[in-house]
């Protein structure tokens, strides 16, 4: 099976080459034939329409994870684009070493400030041809920016509720409270307590749809790099 990565990144060439040789990427094999042998074989599985390209942005090295025996090769087809292709019979283990090479390159993103990653959908293909066997969605490390973008609703909610508990707080105020009601009277009462259980409100409203935002952060925590689906 053969997973490809897919990676919009402004790292230059030779960096790149620094961070697979750093995170243990690059076999220290004195077989050349044996390593030339396995390159070809993963070029063998690209596709047709794939295979010029890949051949001449193709990089020098062969990618290695031993503990899976997961081989890979890396081409640049444009400036701002690297793909990694991984290679093992054994989906666990392609898995496995996926997940790996996306833990070192956000690892190195985050040291390496300047360093951006962004990865597409990982596509798994069958063994044999160019069918889709699975896919992987990448996790970003700031899983809290991903909640709020994916219940936007709930944080605008909450952001709209808290502002507006804040207001109706500050009209209840005591200094506040005499100067918009000059003389108090039952009405000014009513008022008064009408406007604080309203704030009240406001500030459950508030609590509850960031708990809702919160707790789905603490479930995408638990997820690990790579979430795989069929």
């Amino acid at each position: 099976m053969r997973a490809i990565i897919r990676v919009t990144t402004n790292l230059p060439d030779d960096r790149l080459d620094d961070l697979l040789r750093s995170y243990g990427w690059l076999s220290r094999l004195s077989d050349q034939a044996f390593i030339e042998r396995k390159k070809n074989e993963i070029l063998e599985s690209v596709h047709p329409d794939d295979l010029p390209i890949v051949r001449d942005t193709l990089f020098s090295y062969t990618l290695l994870h031993d503990p899976t025996k997961t081989w890979g090769i890396v081409n640049r087809p444009v400036d701002n684009l690297i793909t990694f292709r991984l290679k093992n019979p054994i989906p666990d283990r392609l898995k496995a070493a996926t997940e790996k090479l996306v833990r070192d390159l956000q690892d190195f993103a985050k040291r390496e400030k300047k360093i951006v990653f962004d990865f597409e959908k990982i596509e798994v293909l069958e063994p044999q041809g160019f069918m889709h066997a699975f896919a992987g969605e990448v996790m970003p490390r700031n899983r809290l920016s991903l909640a709020i973008k994916r219940r936007r609703t709930e944080w605008l909610v909450g952001e709209a509720a808290f502002i507006v508990s804040v207001i109706l707080l500050t009209m209840t105020f005591p200094g506040i409270r005499e100067s918009l009601f000059v003389a108090s009277t039952v009405w000014t009462e009513w008022v008064m307590g009408f406007l604080e259980r309203l704030s009240t409100s406001a500030i459950v409203t508030a609590t509850v749809s960031w708990l809702n935002v919160v707790l789905y952060w603490f479930e995408l925590r638990r997820q690990d790099v790579v979430v795989w689906e069929a």
